[in-house]
């Protein structure tokens, strides 16, 4: 009997060596998310990308997705294979709210090694708001024409004191600005006469002395407008905004 709970006490012993060891280096790097927004997020993914070494300048893009989240939840560890040139992309999370969460590297060197193997934990936190953005309804064939002609619509409630767009053409770095001037709530303009558009543009307005810009990202694949009379309609579209707070924590390193 001594003999037998000498052996359960080496045992445990041994149990307790090995609890406290360190664990090995991992080959890869396995993150997980903290949820500290404060509502629960419907979705949450994390997009790294991974940069291969010079000369060939590729990527190879890793997604995963961490599921629903719950506020003050964390979720399990996941794997991103890999064992060097990690860049830190972005950090989405769409949660009731559909909004957009994201942590960008500040860093000109994007050959610098970032997301190396180890653990890491993105802990989103922040502040939820409502607020609003202005975008254009695609212009409409309105009428035949012999050249293109436009017109602006203020499909909000409100009054806008400025009004200008800026119609581009197929050749890039090339736009013609009209100024539209002021339009009430739900005032069309006149025609104006322009050389070419695509089926949307960018504007600002100016009201209640805050100016609101819309711009386009690109034109890919969007064919100009033919000959005709078209209406751009301004519109505003409520969404939730969020004062982000995400940061990426390397563990060990707290």
């Amino acid at each position: 009997m001594p003999g037998r709970l000498l052996l359960a006490v080496s045992l445990l012993a041994l149990a307790a060596c090995d609890s406290q060891a360190p664990e090995p280096p991992l080959d890869h790097a396995v993150v997980r998310v903290d949820n500290q927004t404060g509502v629960d997020l419907d979705s949450v993914s994390v997009r790294l990308l991974a940069l291969r070494p010079p000369p060939s300048a590729d990527y190879v893009d890793h997604r995963r997705s961490f599921g629903p989240l719950a506020d003050g939840a964390t979720s399990p560890y996941l794997v991103f294979e890999g064992t060097h040139q990690y860049t830190l992309t972005n950090v989405h999370a769409y949660g009731v709210f559909r909004q957009s969460l994201s942590a960008q590297r500040d860093d000109d060197d994007i050959y610098d090694p970032f997301l190396g193997p180890g653990r890491y934990t993105y802990r989103i936190a922040g502040e939820f708001y409502d607020t609003f953005y202005l975008s254009p309804r695609f212009l409409e064939p309105d009428g035949a024409a012999s050249e293109v002609e436009v017109r602006v619509e203020n499909e909000t409630a409100m009054a806008f004191a400025e009004t200008t767009v800026w119609f581009r053409g197929p050749e890039p770095g090339v736009a013609e600005e009209v100024a539209y001037g002021p339009l009430a709530p739900g005032a069309v303009s006149d025609y104006v006469a322009v050389p070419h558009t695509f089926p949307y543009a960018p504007f600002r307005v100016v009201s209640s002395g805050d100016t609101l810009r819309y711009r386009v990202a690109d034109y890919d694949g969007v064919e100009p407008v033919g000959p005709g009379r078209y209406t751009l309609a301004i519109r505003r579209q409520e969404t939730t905004g969020f004062r982000d707070e995400t940061v990426l924590i390397r563990e060990g390193d707290r």
